[in-house]
């Protein structure tokens, strides 16, 4: 599944997902604004009322859902994770840097490109491993593997993530009940992520399930 994320200031650079998560406006939006009649500067409108913004979202939610069918595809028997990984970075760099080519209103280079890298974290690994190559493993058969990434056009962020089984094989047991537990719990929040909600309430149905 994909979902569109706010607008982050991404990390540049970096390999190690734990660093990758970092958050607050880009410091050039606080001055990015038009002045208003009073002379007072008026913030640019970051949400998905301004069309520009709802364009940016949108074509990068195309770019990392691409980049995730890429990855999870490439997630087979004997494949190596920081090679896949390399690729679904690759790919959307690649995509990004296609896109926005002239600069702002601000006369500045419009920023892009992996926001979070891509992940894939097998088994018992929870999520965020991002490994370089001396730190590596293989995949197997029946692995279960937790892909997640994401990509930004001029810091807005779309991420996307998807579960795997290595090989395509059936689960029993208890890699099938978490499986559906988590399946069940992504339903729950589909619904529950509405106008006037709160975020405590879907980390609370996540708790139930």
């Amino acid at each position: 599944s994909s979902h569109f994320g706010s607008h982050l200031q991404p990390p540049y650079g970096r390999r190690c997902a734990a660093e990758a998560a970092t958050s607050g406006r880009r410091p050039d939006r606080a001055s990015a604004g038009a002045m208003s009649d009073n002379g007072s500067e008026a913030e640019e409108i970051a949400d998905l009322s301004n069309p520009d913004v709802t364009t940016k979202y949108r074509s990068a939610g195309d770019i990392v859902q691409k980049a995730l069918q890429m990855v999870v595809a490439a997630c087979v028997p004997d494949a190596d994770i920081a090679t896949i990984c390399e690729q679904g970075d690759k790919f959307m760099e690649e995509e990004t840097g296609k896109l926005y080519n002239k600069k702002g209103k601000d006369g500045k280079k419009i920023e892009k490109g992996i926001a979070f890298p891509t992940c894939i974290s097998v088994n018992e690994l929870c999520g965020h491993f991002s490994p370089l190559k001396g730190e590596s493993s293989t995949l197997k058969a029946g692995d279960i593997a937790k892909i997640d990434m994401a990509c930004h056009l001029d810091g807005f962020i779309a991420a996307a993530a998807h579960t795997v089984i290595v090989g395509g094989e059936p689960v029993e047991d208890k890699k099938a009940d978490v499986i559906m537990a988590a399946w069940n719990a992504a339903e729950a929040a589909l619904r529950l992520v509405q106008v006037g909600n709160t975020n405590t309430q879907v980390t609370e149905a996540f708790s139930k399930i």
